[in-house]
């Protein structure tokens, strides 16, 4: 006799969790990191009176926030999502954002211009300096080595040039590819985060607002 099971939105979150090996990661310490999101994903993201997010921080233990509607990462038209919990949490949770963008239907206009579905393919992490140099490594030999072992393009905002130098000590981090992909290279920049000692990223999700002419990460 084969039962039925009703598969709630959090049974659904957790047998996304076999795609992507997350088990080398550690269970103790902790993770922060933030996320961009295109604007209309916060209502998937939030829920209902805020259902999901409650079912997804029970789901895995991290603490997730949003910044408030419209309020834009500087140089994007894209909401902040601040991750933070256990190295394995922090993880589940980029998984999760990552999904909703791959599968949510994006409307065909976003704030004044055509949306771009290339956007579907990318994880647009917020991380720390510090990080950074340890993603890139010296002479971009460590860049290089995640591209190829994850099959994915990584693309760092480049602190030497003024007009991507937006926010002191954040750096946009792109991860580009297939989704199995991207979420194998997530695992390796959630266990980098994690050794890294000197990064501080600020907690905060509410920037300075942009005018329009200052979006250059579309």
């Amino acid at each position: 006799m084969v039962r039925s099971r009703r598969c709630t939105a959090d049974c659904a979150f957790s047998t996304t969790m076999t795609e992507a090996d997350s088990s080398r990661l550690p269970l103790t310490g902790s993770v922060t990191v933030k996320v961009l999101i295109p604007n209309y994903l916060a209502g998937a993201l939030i829920g209902k009176g805020g259902e999901e997010l409650n079912i997804i921080r029970k789901q895995t233990g991290g603490i997730i926030k949003l910044s408030q509607n419209k309020a834009y990462y500087p140089g994007t038209d894209e909401r902040v999502v601040l991750i933070k919990g256990r190295p394995d949490s922090a993880f589940a949770l980029l998984k999760l954002v990552h999904s909703k963008i791959r599968t949510r239907k994006a409307p065909p206009i976003i704030n004044g211009r055509p949306f771009n579905e290339i956007r579907l393919q990318q994880m647009k992490l917020i991380i720390a300096n510090s990080t950074a140099g340890k993603i890139i490594g010296t002479g971009g030999e460590i860049i290089k080595m995640i591209q190829t072992e994850h099959n994915v393009k990584l693309f760092i905002t480049n602190v030497d040039n003024p007009k991507e130098k937006r926010i002191q000590n954040e750096r946009i981090c792109t991860v580009k590819g297939d989704e199995l992909s991207v979420n194998k290279c997530m695992i390796d920049l959630v266990e980098r985060i994690a050794s890294d000692e000197m990064a501080d990223l600020d907690t905060n999700i509410d920037y300075p607002k942009c005018e329009d002419s200052d979006i250059i990460f579309g």
